[in-house]
């Protein structure tokens, strides 16, 4: 009889041990999965916050070099209808819409990645080379003229946001892409 109470002592401690064991692995498989769980979840919101900074930077870039198309291409119907005030203007405010585009450049540089780069500063250059021949087409007198001066020009400033758009497209795509 007491050899029957000691084996089931001895098997009670052991059980006990058994169960405080699992117990205990149990408590930190699931601690470990839970802050596996936390980082991961961080790393995600993290790299979603980068993915949504860069997307806005993309954005507001494109909709500024649009809302700059569209005021050269007032700028082109009312020199060619006449308005001689138009070349006033646009000299007037070619620093300030210069400012704003390099504003908005340097966001898309800071918000990466580096592979974007290249595209921006094509698209600057295309702008650039709008604003020379607007520049020269408003002091023209012959409506025909002073479309034509810009029409290249126009033309290759929207195969330059095309490509920054394939381009951004990539970026915010692209799973290699290093998000900071």
């Amino acid at each position: 009889m007491q050899q029957t109470v000691m084996v089931a002592l001895v098997t009670g401690i052991l059980t006990a041990s058994a169960a405080l064991t699992a117990s205990w692995l149990t408590s930190r498989a699931t601690i470990n999965a839970a802050r596996l769980n936390v980082t991961t979840n961080a790393e995600n919101q993290r790299r979603e916050r980068a993915r949504d900074l860069r997307r806005s930077a993309y954005v507001d870039l494109l909709t500024y070099v649009a809302e700059v198309r569209w005021r050269v291409r007032d700028l082109v119907h009312r020199a060619a209808a006449g308005d001689e005030t138009a070349l006033i203007e646009f000299r007037t405010e070619r620093n300030a819409v210069g400012g704003e585009l390099a504003r908005r450049r340097y966001v898309v540089y800071l918000e990466g990645p580096e592979s974007i780069r290249e595209s921006v500063d094509r698209l600057q250059a295309a702008l650039d080379l709008l604003g020379d021949d607007l520049d020269r087409a408003l002091q023209l007198r012959d409506p025909d003229a002073i479309r034509a001066e810009v029409r290249a020009a126009r033309e290759a400033l929207s195969q330059e946001t095309q490509a920054f758009i394939a381009q951004a497209q990539a970026a915010l795509f692209d799973a290699d892409s290093k998000l900071i």
